[in-house]
């Protein structure tokens, strides 16, 4: 590999000073690699040029994007700039390999590498080569062992650090109030020494080294055991366990529950607190739990979401309005074409709709409270055309607004035709009613879909599983 990596860079090399002012010319921002592009330029040439000029997508592309049909020049650099690339690339590959190849060292293997003392075991597979045959094996490879020397240079380390270790929060063997903290291994360098531990007042430490049931100090032993390879090493401390130290907490909390607890107060019912203990005043308050608070941020979140829903039942009843007003469309232009053919004005009509909507008492309806708007604007003295137009905007939409232009129409140049373009109108109004009623009768079918789906895969699992189960008994 190496000299396949070296033969490769004199090919590079030796063709450095091919096409020199060519490339020198180039930008330098958009050609960072142009002094290695003589290789590419040598084998391009040498190949010939129309075959690259051939590739009419390829010529059609970079004459796009270079806003001209004379691209050969700039072909020529692409296919440079793509077999340069290619080039170097080739030239990290085998760089990169050469590097494995120095670290892997010779093919051939003359020795092996145990793995260290404390370390697990590893597996290296070789190929024997005989005179007869190759066959591939793998060899087990145990960690160095180590000599009694180093052994017990390795335990006497782990011995000081295991003093340390098992004492955790408590200062010395002569005092232990608090856990004590039993390691099962022990890292000396790379070795890992296996510890294990026993204690001479089992009845008061537990095996995780909790303490328990200690009222007075108890002297007894404790031991470990650390192994390393074949070799053991056994030490003993002798410990006196101590009751656990008590907080100011703790010792205040036990002299009220003595005080509650004591003899002459147990038959009362109802117990008074103490004022003072022991020289110290106390102040006994009941216990909060926030209650306030949270009944306050409860509330709180409470008012936001009426704020807000009472902005969204707003956006809802418009909604509804609107699609009121669209419903009661075609049967408002429809009447009004009819009271214009028999003869009655616009102003009349609009008036007569009105009364006749305020005497039947029927149920509020938003066409009518607009068309009562602008029949008392008129009244106030406001021209109709403005107040036909003012009620448009309020109803909003392009039908209110096509009825709008119909009735300034007829108050501009007269009621010639004016009662076919209502009737036309209002015939558009009724088949977009109908459109609409189909899209929405569409996405109820498609909203059902989901809960019919989920009813057939229920279906199918009754049906299913005691069939199943059957054929398994």
């Amino acid at each position: 590999m190496t000299i396949l990596f070296f033969a490769y860079v004199a090919v590079l090399l030796l063709f450095l000073p091919y096409k020199f002012i060519w490339k020198k010319g180039l930008e330098r921002k958009e050609h960072p690699m142009r002094m290695f592009y003589g290789a590419a330029c040598f084998f391009i040439d040498k190949l010939g040029r129309r075959k690259l000029y051939a590739k009419g997508r390829l010529m059609d592309s970079l004459g796009k994007l270079n806003g001209k049909e004379d691209v050969r020049s700039e072909c020529y650099l692409f296919y440079v700039k793509r077999i340069t690339n290619g080039m170097l690339c080739i030239l990290f590959t085998l760089f990169f390999s050469m590097v494995v190849e120095w670290q892997q060292g010779d093919s051939v293997l003359k020795s092996l590498m145990r793995p260290q003392a404390g370390k697990r075991s590893s597996e290296v597979t070789a190929v024997i080569v005989t005179e007869n045959e190759t066959q591939e094996i793998t060899i087990t490879l145990n960690p160095q062992k180590l000599t009694e020397q180093e052994v017990e240079k390795i335990l006497d380390n782990a011995y000081e650090q295991a003093q340390k270790l098992v004492l955790a929060e408590n200062e010395t063997f002569e005092h232990i109030s608090k856990k004590l903290n039993f390691v099962d291994e022990i890292i000396v360098g790379e070795v890992t020494v296996q510890a294990s531990w026993a204690s001479s007042c089992r009845e008061y430490i537990n095996y995780d080294g909790t303490l328990e049931g200690v009222e007075t100090p108890v002297e007894g032993t404790l031991y470990l055991t650390l192994s390393c390879e074949d070799y053991e090493k056994i030490a003993s401390f002798e410990i006196t366990l101590m009751p656990p130290e008590k907080s100011d907490k703790e010792i205040l909390a036990e002299k009220i529950q003595a005080y509650i607890d004591d003899d002459k107060r147990v038959y009362e019912a109802n117990v008074d607190l103490p004022n003072e203990l022991g020289g110290e005043k106390l102040k006994f308050l009941r216990e909060s739990n926030n209650t306030e608070l949270i009944i306050m941020l409860i509330g709180t979140v409470i008012a936001v979401l009426i704020w807000f829903k009472q902005k969204e039942d707003l956006a809802e009843q418009m909604k509804k309005r609107n699609e009121e007003l669209q419903r009661d469309y075609s049967e408002i232009v429809l009447r009004i074409a009819l009271l214009q053919e028999a003869g009655i004005s616009i102003y009349n009509a609009w008036e007569k709709l009105v009364q006749s909507y305020e005497k039947r008492g029927d149920k509020k309806r938003y066409i009518f409270s607009e068309m009562k708007l602008a029949l008392r604007k008129v009244r106030n003295g406001m021209s109709e055309i403005t107040a036909f137009i003012e009620f448009g905007k309020r109803c909003g939409g392009t039908n209110f607004a096509r009825l709008t232009g119909l009735l300034e129409q007829n108050i501009k140049r007269g009621s010639r035709g004016f009662s076919e373009m209502l009737y036309h109108e209002a015939s558009e109004a009724m088949q977009q009613q109908r459109n609409s009623i189909r899209k929405k009768g569409e996405e109820l079918n498609s909203k059902l879909l989901f809960p019919m789906g989920m009813l057939l895969v229920l279906l199918l699992i009754m049906v299913l599983v005691p069939a199943f189960m059957k054929m398994n008994l």
